[in-house]
């Protein structure tokens, strides 16, 4: 078993410092109303939680002893956190590739599906919310490790219930893509979160 891959995953989550695309497909909003900048504060106080769960490290060696590069990924991967407020957000799903023995340089593939339970976090406005994974939100997309570089292209897709202390409740679709590189500290994503179309560069 390889122990780097973990760290891979990190770097790919908190680089883009968005949480969590497999074939469950977009899911309907439902519910009461959010306003615009309440979708925003939501979605970004959600999009923390799967980052928390793994470190943001250099890709190790593998464990298993020296190789020839370029070395071939196919690992499953599965973890869980205590969210702020309570509750556990989870990741899963698979890896695959190739990293360079010598240089660590990547080429990975992979396919995660992010799950809440009973998850509660704070927003920027100090809004109690806690999210459920009925449905969850799914990832695809690449990612390229060159040198000090990291960039990549995801995909989201899925959606997530909420519900706030202010007693409303409700269901968000999420549908967006996201495209980044640490190298030029560039990053862009638009789509569709909780009926609001969203779009962001830097």
């Amino acid at each position: 078993m390889r122990a780097w891959y973990r760290n891979v995953i990190g770097v790919t989550l908190c680089s883009v410092a968005f949480a969590a695309c497999s074939a469950d497909g977009i899911t309907e909003t439902t519910g009461d109303l959010l306003s615009d900048q309440e979708v925003l504060e939501v979605f970004a106080a959600l999009s923390t939680l799967g980052s928390d769960i793994l470190p943001v490290a250099a890709v190790a060696a593998p464990v298993d002893g020296p190789q020839l590069a370029p070395v071939p990924v196919d690992e499953s991967f599965s973890e869980s956190a205590a969210c702020p407020n309570g509750g556990t957000v989870s990741i899963s799903g698979k890896v695959k590739g190739t990293v360079d023995n010598e240089t660590f340089d990547a080429d990975l593939d992979f396919d995660l599906t992010e799950d809440f339970s009973s998850c509660a976090t704070t927003t920027v406005s100090q809004l109690l919310v806690t999210f459920d994974g009925q449905p969850d939100i799914d990832i695809t997309g690449n990612m390229t490790l060159s040198g000090q570089n990291v960039s990549g292209a995801l995909s989201y897709q899925g959606g997530f219930a909420w519900a706030t202390d202010d007693g409303r409740s409700g269901v968000c679709g999420v549908d967006f893509d996201v495209s980044f590189s640490t190298g030029t500290q560039s990053g862009s994503w638009s789509g569709q979160v909780c009926n609001r179309t969203v779009s962001l560069d830097s």
